[in-house]
Order: structure tokens, then sequence, then C-alpha cells
């Protein structure tokens, strides 16, 4: 729903384009990363309990299918997350966006650009998970893998692109997305997910 609002009324409504270069290409790059999550770590980490809560439509992954929900997610997903940045960059936030010139993105000489503070902090992430694990838990067996891989997918990005990404964020528009995603997550997980048994955390993890 966000994306066909977004699409199909409030960007021809006010008049504004979208970089659609830019965007294809960060769906292109984003899209196969997700998928490659869901086929090798869905079935690690998570089990379907409740077949009638989704289309029952299985798609391939290690382990066995899973609901092929699991893959659209990540394909609306990363599109509505990047819409509602660029509607809120664009215009709510409009304000606070970086200029940018034709020829902007042809100074960038690097694209990739090592930012070691990302790297620190995911160490430091997984390094506290661990210890926690280890020390606290009634049950300290195991490893924190979960954890880990969203540790992993979260900050490698950062840890390759912070340096050449920076200047040219809205970070108003960034917060306010970021506070819109969880706020919708919250009440998924909450309210539909769990309670109907679209999937739960695998006691195997």
């Amino acid at each position: 729903m966000p994306i066909v609002v977004i699409v199909f009324w409030l960007l021809p409504h006010e008049r504004l384009t979208i970089p659609r270069q830019t965007f294809w290409w960060t769906i292109a790059v984003l899209v196969p990363f997700g998928f490659a999550l869901d086929f090798f770590f869905a079935n690690r980490f998570f089990v379907y309990p409740n077949r009638g809560a989704t289309l029952g439509i299985g798609a391939p992954a290690l382990g066995g299918p899973v609901p092929v929900e699991e893959y659209i997610f990540y394909l609306t997903g990363f599109m509505a997350v990047l819409l509602i940045y660029l509607w809120l960059s664009e215009y709510w936030l409009a304000a606070y966006s970086v200029p940018s010139s034709p020829g902007e993105g042809k100074s960038l000489s690097r694209l990739f650009q090592f930012h070691p503070a990302s790297l620190i902090l995911a160490i430091a992430l997984i390094g506290a998970a661990v210890i926690y694990k280890k020390f606290l838990p009634p049950s300290p067996e195991g490893f924190p893998g979960y954890f880990t891989v969203l540790v992993g997918v979260g900050l490698a990005p950062s840890i390759s692109f912070f340096p050449v990404a920076r200047p040219l964020i809205n970070w108003r528009a960034v917060s306010l997305t970021f506070f819109l995603i969880l706020l919708i997550s919250l009440i998924w997980e909450a309210t539909l997910a769990v309670p109907y048994g679209w999937w739960a955390i695998s006691q195997n993890r």
C-alpha cells in the first residue's frame, strides 16, 4: 500500500520525481542480499507453524521451502523504505535535503570507502552479545547467530559506503523513515505475525 500510494498519488500530485536510475540500482543491489538471507538463514532461525496465515506457496530455501511472502517482503520492503525516504526528503523535509549537481556522481572517485568506526561497532555489538549469551541468560549454550546476522547485514553497507554516502543523506528524513518502519514493524509483529503463527523463533537457532 505505501508503494502504490506514493508512486501513483503522492509523487504525481506534488509534481515530484524520483532518481529512477539510482532507485533501481539500489533495489538491484539490496534485493538479492535479502533473498540470500531467506535462502540461507530462514529455516535456521525461524519456523512457520500456521500455513493458513500465508498464501501457502513455498519458495526454495536451505532446509526446506519457506512462505513465498518472505521473498516478497524483501522486494516490496526495500521499495517501500526507499520511496518513503524520497517522499520525506523531497517534500516534507525538503528544506534539509542536500543539493546535488549533475556532475556530482562523477566526482565520487571511490564508491567503496572503508569506515572503521562501523567495523568497530559491529565487533563490539557481537562481542557484547556473546558475553551476554555466555554469562547472563539461564541457558548459556549456543551462539547468538541471529543477532550476528542482523549486525552484519545492518552494518556491512556502513562499513563499505558510509564515508561516500554521509554528505548526501537527509538525516531528518532518515530518522523519520526509521521511526515509521519501526512503528509498522512493532505493530505487525505484536498483533499479527506472532499471534497468528506467521512465524516463530526456532528453538534450534
